[in-house]
């Protein structure tokens, strides 16, 4: 039911400083052959957190909603559906904060609402361990249309879309009032010349801005992932370039797109701004098919044409036995163990109830060295449901044990 009434404060945008003097850029950055690193029907729409070691995303198929991800030594974790009361199928394109406290995502129909795609913010709370209630962007943000995606690099400045007018919108926040400010158009004319966007990403400089913008090469239509250099002087952005590691050069392929190829969209750029996670189509499977997938890229030479150093994860093999904390946490009904090993060992994993009775056998087997992940589905032995409260897993290795806490909720 569309609301009535809507609270609306008017006033103007102040965006943060920028120290020192930008310099104009040489030439359009370039960036390393990207990776793929989740495959088809695994996840889309990436955000990572600002060092790049968490990746939030979006598996619609699954009808499990908004996805997390965290980075290994051996690659990234198999991403699970989050546990929070915001959670289900409807809540999607995921925007974490830079601080990995905050979530935004867009969402259909849910109450309270103000028409189509309203953007939509929940909170990390640390004595929950776990995502809050989700909260309303409210209608200074929000219209009966449709809101497409959104950005904060600071929690004080939101950068959203609206689907199908190539406008980048962007509103402050006020801290006496709890609540965003009416949006203003951010430099659409420049940046947009009114053609759908789908996503954009900044890094912590807000230096550049990272969007993928349709465009019509004359020969074809595609996503193109473009960059826009902020000149601080005027505290605007320049003309977009294009990104290197787009799927087709342009002008490259007929007006005919075989396989429908053509999409990189939806970027997310680190806080640093050396690692680059976007969507694409850009292989085929063995039936000719494209399927949209999550890929990485790396920043080889920055827009002054300088070599740009990134510290390389060691060549030395992890520790021997790593227990990491089950996710999600608190769970409902079921969760995951993860562990990584550097070499070949027998594993034992048992949960325990609080007064230290066994309450399953989990796994007892061989496994190789690398990273595992092993459910628990909150039942015990005989395989009746397990109550709520507090339980402890214990994983055996080669006579080193660890132990952490999870708590059941039901």
């Amino acid at each position: 039911m569309k609301r009535l009434f809507s609270i609306v404060v008017i006033c103007t945008l102040h965006f943060p400083p920028l120290t020192g003097q930008t310099l104009p850029p040489l030439a359009p950055e370039e960036w390393s052959e990207p990776i793929r690193i989740f495959s088809a029907g695994v996840a889309v729409l990436p955000s990572v957190t600002s060092g790049g070691d968490t990746l939030y995303c979006y598996w619609g198929a699954s009808g499990k909603g908004i996805m997390r991800s965290v980075k290994t030594f051996s690659g990234w974790s198999d991403p699970q559906p989050l546990s929070g009361r915001f959670n289900y199928a409807y809540a999607t394109r995921p925007s974490i904060s830079r601080d990995g406290k905050r979530l935004y995502f867009i969402d259909y129909g849910r109450a309270g609402g103000y028409g189509g795609w309203d953007l939509w913010m929940t909170e990390w709370s640390d004595s929950l361990n776990d995502w809050g209630e989700a909260k309303n962007l409210g209608p200074n943000v929000n219209t009966d249309g449709d809101e497409w995606y959104c950005f904060t690099p600071d929690n004080k400045h939101l950068y959203f879309g609206r689907f199908g007018t190539g406008d980048f919108r962007v509103s402050q926040w006020n801290d006496s009032l709890q609540l965003w400010q009416v949006s203003q158009s951010f430099d659409n004319y420049r940046l947009t010349r009114g053609i759908f966007v789908d996503g954009l990403t900044m890094p912590a400089s807000q230096r550049k801005v990272y969007f993928s913008r349709w465009v019509d090469t004359g020969k074809h239509i595609e996503f193109e992932l473009l960059v826009s250099y902020r000149d601080s002087a005027t505290g605007a952005y320049g003309d977009p370039m294009r990104l290197n590691i787009n799927s087709h050069p342009a002008d490259s392929i007929p007006w005919y797109n075989p396989g429908n190829l053509g999409y990189d969209g939806f970027p997310s750029v680190t806080g640093d701004g050396k690692f680059l996670f976007f969507e694409s189509d850009r292989e085929l499977d063995s039936s000719g098919n494209n399927y949209h997938d999550i890929y990485m890229s790396r920043l080889l030479i920055d827009e002054h044409g300088n070599p740009v150093s990134v510290h390389q994860q060691p060549e030395s093999p992890p520790e021997a036995f790593r227990l990491y904390q089950n996710f999600p946490n608190p769970f409902n009904p079921g969760t995951i163990i993860s562990f990584t090993l550097n070499k070949p060992s027998n594993v034992t994993i048992r949960i325990y109830d609080v007064l230290g009775r066994k309450v399953r056998d989990l796994a007892e087997k061989h496994y190789l060295g690398g990273s595992y992940s092993v459910p628990w589905d909150g039942r015990d032995q005989r395989g009746q449901k397990a109550s709520s409260g507090t339980y402890y897993y214990q994983v055996i290795l080669d006579g080193q044990v660890r132990v952490k806490r999870m708590m059941l909720l039901r």
